[in-house]
């Protein structure tokens, strides 16, 4: 996500939590502190209940990811290292949001100076917010009916829940910790839908496109952030399943521990569904603090059955630390096609993380893109977080 990364997912971000505490411990903020953390906590709004969405959609079915693609949506200026851009347009059509005029002139010329066709992309104009290189949280779900039509459908992209492994605790608002405004981001959408000619439905809940995988099948994995994030949000935990279901086809919720010591427990920085039978899982260090939360989600994935009536097939990769505690987010990577882009880090598992990815889907192309400095991957916001695919206007055709 982009706030995912704390910079819009970075853990400097959140470590304001923990000065503004010390401080409190030591007789500083008194008063004032009782009204920051009360501001904080105090979700940014709430969904006003919907319509019963039963009718609206025919046989809905949200896609899956390794899906046959056309497109991917991306947004200028780029976040993403070049030769990731120069792969992506080889493969499939660029639309790329820009801002204005001005922005899309600029990115025109960057794309000419790396050799990308003018016929190789679209520009579509969105408003941007602070949260506007992240497509994949914004970016609207891509839903089939039973006539094989598409149809985008649109989340509530609010705020940023910040929480801890319980499922009771206190939530914190990303947006009041660190000033920042997704308002305009959560308008794009509706510009995206314009642009790739496709109707669009607003959903009657907060869904970011990191904090879901699906297969396709009316399954879909989350955590439970996402759970807690709606009902602070005025939506209860019945309407949010029953809405997901009459509107995207997800008719079974795998709901899964949080996992951060505090963050936002997106799905994509955790696992990658790789088909309707198999996941893989991060794996951190033994003496790393998300060691724990990590193998108790895997205890729970092994308790669920796959669509077929099989256990899944788990599947881990190794994520050690690139800097300090944060660690490498390798399952945060694109299926496109048969194509699997994955992030590197700049440390010796690169290697043995793409060799892990090779094995785990043959008959793929798996390449690795390095992005460091500091618009590059982080633990909590990597390549995935920053790409999405764009399907046919019909599945069939």
């Amino acid at each position: 996500m982009p706030l995912r990364h704390l910079h819009l997912k970075r853990p400097r971000r959140i470590t304001s939590i923990v000065l503004v505490t010390i401080a409190v411990i030591i007789g500083i903020c008194g008063v004032s502190f009782r009204l920051w953390y009360s501001w904080i906590t105090t979700p940014p709004g709430r969904i006003a209940a919907a319509q019963p969405a039963g009718a609206m959609i025919d046989g809905p079915r949200m896609a899956a990811e390794w899906e046959p693609a056309t497109g991917v949506l991306i947004a200028w200026p780029f976040r993403l290292p070049r030769e990731l851009v120069v792969a992506l347009a080889s493969d499939v059509q660029l639309h790329i949001t820009v801002e204005n005029e001005i922005s899309r002139q600029q990115a025109a010329s960057t794309l000419a100076s790396w050799d990308i066709p003018a016929e190789a992309y679209t520009f579509i104009e969105t408003p941007q917010g602070d949260g506007w290189y992240g497509t994949r949280d914004w970016g609207p779900f891509a839903v089939f009916d039973s006539s094989g039509d598409c149809h985008l459908t649109d989340a509530h992209y609010i705020d940023y829940p910040v929480s801890d492994p319980g499922s009771n605790d206190t939530i914190y608002w990303l947006t009041k910790i660190e000033d920042l405004d997704f308002r305009p981001d959560d308008q794009a959408p509706a510009a995206v839908a314009e642009a790739l000619h496709l109707p669009r439905i607003e959903l009657p809940f907060a869904l970011t496109g990191g904090a879901v995988a699906t297969d396709g099948r009316g399954t879909a994995f989350i955590t439970e952030s996402v759970i807690r994030e709606n009902e602070a949000l005025g939506v209860p935990k019945d309407r949010f399943l029953e809405a997901a279901e009459a509107m995207l086809g997800i008719e079974r919720f795998i709901v899964l521990p949080n996992y951060e010591e505090l963050g936002v427990h997106h799905i994509d920085c955790l696992l990658a569904l790789l088909d309707a039978e198999r996941i893989l899982v991060k794996r951190p260090p033994r003496d790393h603090p998300q060691y724990t939360h990590v193998e108790r989600v895997v205890e729970v994935l092994s308790r669920q059955l796959t669509p077929s009536g099989k256990p899944y097939d788990i599947l881990r990769v190794d994520t050690p630390r690139y800097d300090d505690d944060r660690l490498a987010n390798y399952t945060n990577a694109l299926l496109l096609n048969q194509t699997v882009y994955v992030p590197l880090f700049g440390i010796d598992a690169d290697a043995q993380a793409l060799d892990t990815w090779r094995r785990a889907m043959p008959g793929y192309q798996v390449l690795g893109f390095n992005y460091g400095g500091e618009d590059g991957w982080t633990y909590t916001d990597a390549l995935h977080c920053r790409t999405k695919a764009i399907w046919k206007a019909n599945a069939d055709q």
